[in-house]
């Protein structure tokens, strides 16, 4: 594809994501997993959920070593995106440090899981002439419900809602909407919801506004994602290495932070003059 003014811009934000990748695997991981993995002292009931939405993020680094064309946009905006909402779990455990929030994320796979079974058999009974197989979630449903209840698990963890039922969880923290999840976080989160979120999903979605402009647009909003990709990918693994109090333990951590943040410093030289992302 051509270059445009954004290109060099672009390149050095994608590399951005890279070098954070590195970071997390040769040095905050492996510090994690010096202390956590395979110890039986450990306790899996916080490191295993803190390492969930940690790993993901690593996982969409991995992906976007894939993403390194301006015409994959979509799905660098999807990835920042996910990297945010998984760096956000990560502080909602930080702030919420009680131990029904680690319940919660444990028992909402299963919980998710029969709700979406649920729909089903749900929409089979209203519309008999579907033609859906609603036999191996009926199935699943009623292995699940064999020793006690899913709603009763429900009930334990999440409570009750205005009109006394089962308050079935959108989301494992009880809290349906990323913005609101944000927002009980603190302002600086919310803040970060507020001005990425909405380009990001538009990034995503069907729609026309991604396609709206020339290349050199598209350049740029591929440069956001990766931008935030990176940024949020950084915080989670500062924020990782503190949950576990390993940042003392890995050789140069501040330094290399620094480093991080001084290549940032010269991706953003990179802008065209009067140009902002």
């Amino acid at each position: 594809m051509p270059e445009t003014p954004y290109t060099q811009f672009c390149n050095h934000l994608y590399q951005l994501t890279r070098d954070v990748r590195s970071f997390i695997v040769q040095d905050v991981s492996t510090a994690v997993d010096r202390i956590c993995k395979d110890n039986p002292d450990a306790d899996p009931t916080q490191y295993r959920v803190r390492h969930y939405p940690f790993i993901r993020i690593l996982k969409w680094l991995y992906t976007f070593e894939k993403l390194n064309e301006t015409r994959d946009y979509q799905g660098v905006g999807a990835g920042a995106r996910a990297i945010f909402e998984n760096y956000v779990d990560l502080r909602w455990l930080e702030k919420f440090p009680q131990d029904d929030s680690y319940q919660r994320f444990r028992a909402f796979p299963d919980v998710n899981r029969y709700m979406a079974a649920d729909k089903v058999v749900s929409h089979k009974r209203k519309n008999p002439s579907s033609n859906l197989d609603a036999t191996p979630h009926e199935r699943f449903m009623k292995q699940m419900d064999a020793s006690d209840p899913t709603e009763n698990l429900v009930v334990r963890l999440w409570g009750i809602n205005d009109k006394g039922k089962p308050s079935w969880p959108v989301h494992w923290t009880g809290v349906s909407s990323l913005r609101g999840r944000a927002e009980r976080i603190g302002p600086d989160c919310e803040d970060a919801y507020v001005q990425i979120y909405p380009t990001l999903s538009a990034l995503t979605h069907c729609g026309p506004t991604p396609e709206h402009g020339n290349l050199a647009w598209l350049e740029k909003q591929a440069a956001f994602g990766y931008f935030f990709a990176f940024k949020f990918a950084l915080d989670a693994a500062i924020l990782f290495a503190k949950l576990f109090d390993v940042h003392a333990s890995i050789p140069h951590f501040d330094e290399k932070v620094a480093q991080l943040l001084r290549w940032t410093d010269e991706a953003f030289a990179q802008i065209p003059n009067g140009c902002g992302i």
